[in-house]
């Protein structure tokens, strides 16, 4: 009610930020329907000229998790259309709309467009500040796009890739990337899970699964690739190891 009494940009700005948090649990959850009606008109009555866009790559994110991948793809290519880049800020959507690109292309097979996606996304986040601000609380950053180049391999099914493109960043980094936040590590801990149960590496994929539970717990517990991971394990041992014994209960797998 305060936006709409005072009706200000900075309470437009506000409202979006608390709607886009709503529809980004909603969605966790399962509850599309409820995370599409979160996504809502603030954003056009901001005095942001990115928040529009943002709302639109918020969308795209759900017809991903809907198996939707080329209407979320020109979704967000028509974000990215006519963007002035001037800013860190636009820079930091624009990056973030080219990842978002990046995984729909490579979920749907298309390998060409899911690099170039990628590329754009990784100069973007090259020209940015070594210290800049988290923009719109979407971390987009060398990390981030980092993992995402190994998330984008194994949406291909290029396993082998992604297995090297993780090593490479695990003799970087040495221990948790600076930078990433511990959804979006956790993250990369399950793809790496599914990229090394398909290459018939069982032990280590059971490692990077049991890591992810520790960074993530809740994530982890619900996430469809780490059940899938799991299920896959469990189908594998003929005696279960007691870490993927706790999988199972915390996931509630037969």
């Amino acid at each position: 009610m305060h936006a709409y009494d005072r009706d200000t940009p900075r309470s437009w700005r506000l409202l979006n930020a608390t709607q886009a948090v709503a529809a980004a649990l909603a969605r966790r959850l399962g509850y599309n329907d409820l995370a599409a009606f979160g996504i809502e008109r603030a954003a056009a009555r901001s005095d942001d000229p990115n928040l529009p866009r943002l709302v639109q790559l918020s969308r795209a994110l759900l017809m991903m998790t809907a198996g939707a991948w080329k209407p979320g793809l020109t979704m967000v290519r028509r974000a990215g259309e006519r963007m002035d880049a001037d800013t860190t800020e636009a820079r930091v959507v624009s990056g973030a709309l080219q990842l978002r690109a990046a995984m729909l292309s490579a979920r749907d097979g298309d390998a060409g467009a899911a690099w170039e996606h990628y590329g754009a996304a990784a100069e973007v986040a090259q020209r940015l500040p070594k210290r800049a601000q988290d923009f719109y609380a979407l971390q987009f950053n060398l990390a981030n796009v980092e993992v995402h180049g190994a998330a984008v391999a194994v949406e291909l099914e290029d396993f082998d890739d992604a297995i090297r493109r993780d090593a490479q960043m695990t003799t970087r980094w040495q221990k948790t990337p600076s930078g990433l936040p511990p959804e979006r590590h956790a993250h990369h801990e399950i793809d790496m899970s599914r990229a090394l149960v398909s290459v018939g590496a069982f032990d280590k994929a059971l490692r990077r699964l049991v890591n992810a539970d520790k960074i993530a717990p809740q994530m982890t517990r619900y996430h469809p690739m780490a059940r899938e991971s799991t299920a896959r394990l469990l189908d594998h041992y003929r005696t279960l190891p007691e870490p993927l014994r706790v999988l199972q209960d915390r996931m509630a797998l037969s």
